[in-house]
């Protein structure tokens, strides 16, 4: 027994050694491949396996550096047959991908004297064949673009390159030159934008954000995969984080939660104070009075609710007057723009029977602009400035009974705008003064258009009997046809019911509003069946519907369940800890026992974004 506890006792020393020179071979294997020096990491980490071929950190990085070999020997070997094929430029492509994966492989240069060799051969035989001024501003150009590139200006070397290819569009030369310049560029940018970022990164892990630093980092190595020192830092945060889930974690969370929930509360943003506050309780019930600060921003946020309302509700009845009135002007565009904010403001309140009248008005105002567009070309048109001065060249022409001129002018427009009513006017003017026998005809013709489509489509009616009355404006028929046009293109209907009638419908609204809201609407629905365009009514409805929906639009009474609440701060601590499957988890049970959630549906598509970006 004494012989073998010496025997033991002597192993001890060696076993020792051997883990050190096992770890020391490791580190030195793995500084190897993060400086790329890939066949040097291969060998210290293949004689560290030697003494010990278990240890995961030797297998891992002798597998990442063996990997690595080989996609550099498979891009060399693509570079030798691209050359052999005559395709330069993807040849250069593949050694680029070769020296970013192994800068040190011992063909990269003599490949890259061979492709500058092609290169000098295709450019002289390309010379040979050309002219000599061509040749000359060939020539040229190479060399204001060799001169942008030694002074480090990319783009002004790219546009050289780009006039060397005009000239001579095979020249291998200028299509690399062009290629290497474009790739410096981006390359010029990428780094600033690293830059930008590292310092961003930098800064999240000083206020102690480090799932966002992480993400940051994330970024980093989408742009350069390679980046040792963002490699470095993302998985020592990941470690860090991983070590501090524990009670301090979650006070200190729950402090920083109290304090973000204090300034949003001074700021008056109550859904965030309310928020945080909520998270905070959960994360730490006893670092503060959590229910009365949730109380008291409740009572801020209902407050500010009324008042929102109450403001926004004159914004709705201001707008839909204004769009009345922009309507009855024929001012479209503005109309438009004051009907989208009523249906806004509709939707934001559940006013639903308001919302569906304004969006009745706004498809009519819609259709009317483009009607107004066709007939008359407004200021918004990239054509205005082209129609207006043709116009103005066409009617001089007429004012000088110059009728063929004139029928060129607005003749060009009708080709563009064959709706155009003036150009169509002046045009038939035109006709029947050169051809004084054809008047009857066309005049003719213009009725029976106008009796025609007034059923189907009085709006194109009404564009014929403009054009009528401009060439015949004392004809009999005249009179009648306004009449009955007018009643079927009027945009906003009138009511026949006399004002008194409509007058005492509102005030019995009026008074019903504050006892009985439901039946001061079928009130306000009876008077807009008869004047669906009453303005004052229309807001009125408005108000009550939107009194009447208040539980549906008020986001201070929508309550969140404790045990979600509870599974929402969970994943917090657990998403700013870098454990992202937990943090899902949490955040889809929040969702799960609160549907209304809103938070942890932003949180839940957070959490799934940040999971893709890590697969860089």
């Amino acid at each position: 027994m004494r012989f073998l506890l010496c025997i033991f006792l002597a192993t001890l020393p060696l076993a020792a050694q051997t883990y050190d020179e096992v770890l020391a071979l490791t580190k030195q294997g793995i500084i190897a491949y993060n400086q790329k020096r890939l066949s040097e990491s291969r060998q210290m980490l293949a004689n560290a396996l030697d003494f010990d071929s278990t240890w995961r950190p030797t297998v891992l990085h002798h597998g990442k550096a063996y990997a690595d070999l080989l996609i550099a020997e498979l891009h060399i070997r693509n570079t030798v047959k691209l050359i052999a094929f005559e395709k330069f430029e993807n040849a250069e492509r593949e050694l680029d991908e070769a020296e970013a994966t192994f800068p040190g492989h011992l063909r990269i240069p003599e490949l890259r004297e061979l492709l500058l060799k092609k290169r000098a051969d295709n450019t002289k035989q390309i010379l040979l064949k050309m002219p000599e001024a061509k040749r000359k501003a060939y020539e040229e150009q190479m060399q204001k673009a060799q001169a942008a590139m030694d002074a480090s200006k990319y783009a002004e070397a790219m546009h050289f390159y780009s006039g060397a290819l005009k000239i001579a569009p095979d020249s291998l030369d200028a299509k690399m030159g062009y290629a290497e310049a474009e790739r410096l560029l981006n390359q010029e940018d990428g780094d600033q934008k690293v830059a930008g970022l590292f310092r961003q990164a930098e800064k999240h892990e000083k206020d102690r954000r480090f799932a966002q630093a992480v993400s940051v980092y994330d970024k980093i190595l989408r742009i350069e995969p390679r980046n040792s020192q963002a490699i470095e830092r993302r998985a020592a945060l990941i470690d860090f984080m991983q070590q501090q889930l524990g009670k301090g974690e979650r006070k200190n969370l729950a402090k920083e939660y109290l304090l973000s929930g204090n300034e949003a509360f001074r700021k008056t943003d109550y859904n965030l104070a309310i928020e945080h506050y909520r998270v905070g309780q959960a994360l730490d019930p006893k670092l503060a009075n959590w229910d009365e600060l949730i109380k008291k921003a409740m009572a801020a946020k209902k407050a500010q609710e009324e008042n929102l309302y109450t403001d926004r509700l004159k914004e709705l009845e201001r707008r839909y007057q204004s769009a009345m009135l922009q309507l009855l002007l024929e001012n479209y565009p503005a109309a438009i723009e004051d009907l989208e904010v009523v249906i806004s403001i509709a939707t934001q309140f559940k006013q639903d029977e308001t919302k569906k009248h304004a969006e009745q008005l706004l498809q009519r105002a819609k259709e009317a602009m483009l009607r107004q567009d066709d007939e008359f070309i407004t200021r918004d048109s990239p054509y205005f400035n082209f129609v207006q001065s043709l116009t103005s060249l066409g009617m001089t022409s007429y004012k000088n009974r110059d009728c063929i001129a004139t029928q060129q002018h607005f003749g060009a427009i009708v080709e563009i705008f064959p709706k155009n009513r003036i150009s169509n006017q002046y045009i038939l003017s035109c006709t029947i003064i050169l051809n004084p026998e054809r008047k009857d005809g066309i005049i003719q013709d213009l009725i029976d258009t106008i009796y025609r489509t007034k059923d189907t489509n009085a709006y194109e009616a009404r564009r014929f009997f403009e054009i009528l009355k401009f060439i015949d404006p004392k004809n009999p028929v005249i009179p009648q046809l306004e009449r009955e046009l007018a009643e079927k293109t009027q945009l906003l209907k009138k009511s026949v019911q006399p004002a008194e009638f409509l007058e005492a419908l509102y005030k019995k609204a009026l008074l019903l509003s504050q006892s009985d809201p439901e039946a001061a609407l079928q009130v306000l629905r009876q008077l807009l069946a008869e004047d669906p365009d009453n303005a004052k009514a229309r807001a009125l409805f408005a108000r009550i519907e939107g009194r009447i929906n208040r539980a549906k639009w008020a986001e201070s009474d929508i309550p969140i369940a404790p045990r979600a609440m509870k599974a929402y701060a969970d994943g917090i601590v657990y998403y700013n800890t870098g454990q992202l499957a937990e943090a899902r988890a949490s955040f889809a049970l929040a969702l799960e026992l609160a549907p209304n959630f809103d938070r942890a549906v932003v949180a839940l598509k957070k959490c799934d974004s940040y999971a893709k970006g890590a697969k860089f």
